[in-house]
């Protein structure tokens, strides 16, 4: 006999391959790597080694472009999500860049004040750190299952490994960290929080 199942609470990551977007990859990596010459020291955070902008990048008219997509991209999910979007509209309250070095990486850590946070990979050699998100039912870390394979019901990390002109987009509050950058080229990456506000 086959028991009847629900599934309920779902975390979902999205992602987002990018096409046709080498010219814009250019011009954001060109604005990134004059703000980080103008402002070397990193603003800290998570960052372990790497470099954290200032986050209000989206403000600059070099990443006008970059925000349309960020929004587009949240109101496919925000449709999915039936979130009432004629009653309220999402923006970018942060934006930022990371660069991190060889073995630079980011400690594990999460969005506080937004609904949705997300990376986009503009440089992303082979083995440069992968994001892991953590399973935020911190019972579940208790004991490992004997399973014999992966699956999203008993997963306690799932790791998605950058490309470039990727963007992922997930939970704020989901718990995550990047892995140490073992290539010896350079991690660069946007970052971005998301809120909404009442159109009323």
């Amino acid at each position: 006999m086959l028991g009847a199942r629900k599934d309920w609470f779902p975390t979902s990551i999205w992602h987002f391959d990018l096409d046709n977007v080498a010219t814009l990859n250019q011009t954001l990596l060109k604005e990134i790597y004059r703000v980080k010459q103008s402002e070397p020291q990193s603003i800290g955070r998570s960052a372990v080694f790497g470099w954290h902008s200032h986050t209000q990048l989206h403000k600059l008219d070099t990443f006008q472009a970059f925000v349309s997509i960020v929004i587009d991209s949240v109101s496919e999910i925000s449709k999915f999500q039936k979130i009432d979007t004629e009653m309220h509209m999402s923006k970018i309250d942060q934006c930022w860049a990371i660069v991190n070095p060889q073995y630079a990486h980011n400690t594990l850590h999460n969005h506080p004040n937004s609904i949705y946070s997300g990376v986009y990979y503009l440089i992303a050699p082979n083995k440069c750190g992968s994001l892991v998100f953590r399973d935020p039912r911190e019972v579940s870390h208790m004991w490992k299952l004997p399973t014999s394979e992966h699956t999203v019901w008993t997963a306690q990390n799932v790791e998605y490994e950058p490309k470039e002109s990727r963007m992922v987009i997930f939970p704020s509050w989901l718990l995550h960290q990047v892995q140490p950058n073992l290539s010896t080229e350079d991690r660069v990456s946007i970052s971005f929080n998301i809120s909404f506000v009442s159109l009323q």
